[in-house]
């Protein structure tokens, strides 16, 4: 029917503006673009469907994307990407925020550094700081090495055990209880996974 064929139209056209304003997300959020079609919930279910199924548009998690769509890099981009790699890899236990990145390069810091943690070389270990991979990885080994299991810790304990300040400490440690590393009891916290 015209309907179909107009919402269909649309969420291609929706799915074409955010590859056009966000070049560096390798989709757009599938639930944000139904919820514009502006067409009954079901309808927007089987049009997505159908034109993942006539190859499209693709979905990958939450996400959906034109079929083959990647995001594309200029050559800038993929010189501040490799930067921020190596200026986080460099500061280790201690990164800077997202927001000391942009001040320092610019507006596209925080779409590469998801990119980064799409390609699991960084990890957001809170809302606005990202640890390089292999940082973390110490992080969490020193941490589990430190600790004795059953035993509760407090924080100025853990802090003794990872040596670094509480700014760090505290959005680690919270990282560690979300991931099931630790967790968080009444008089500090203890080591729970393996």
């Amino acid at each position: 029917t015209a309907v179909v064929k107009a919402a269909r139209e649309a969420l291609l056209a929706l799915v074409d503006e955010h590859h056009a304003t966000a070049p560096l997300e390798t989709g757009a959020p599938l639930q944000s673009i139904r919820s514009r079609l502006g067409v009954p919930a079901d309808l927007a279910e089987t049009i997505v469907r159908e034109a993942v199924a006539a190859g499209e548009l693709q979905l990958d998690g939450g996400l959906i994307a034109r079929r083959g769509w990647a995001p594309r890099l200029t050559d800038r981009q993929t010189r501040l990407r490799e930067e921020l790699l190596a200026t986080l890899t460099r500061a280790g236990r201690e990164p800077p925020s997202a927001a000391e990145l942009a001040t320092r390069h610019g507006e596209d810091v925080v779409p590469l550094l998801r990119l980064l943690e799409r390609d699991q070389h960084v990890v957001a270990v809170e809302a606005d700081r990202w640890f390089a991979r292999a940082a973390l990885d110490d992080l969490i080994s020193r941490l589990r090495a430190g600790m004795t299991p059953v035993r509760e810790y407090s924080p100025a304990e853990l802090r003794d055990i990872l040596g670094f300040s509480r700014k760090f400490l505290i959005p680690f440690l919270e990282y560690c209880d979300r991931h099931h590393i630790t967790e968080r009891r009444s008089s500090g916290r203890v080591l729970v996974g393996p």
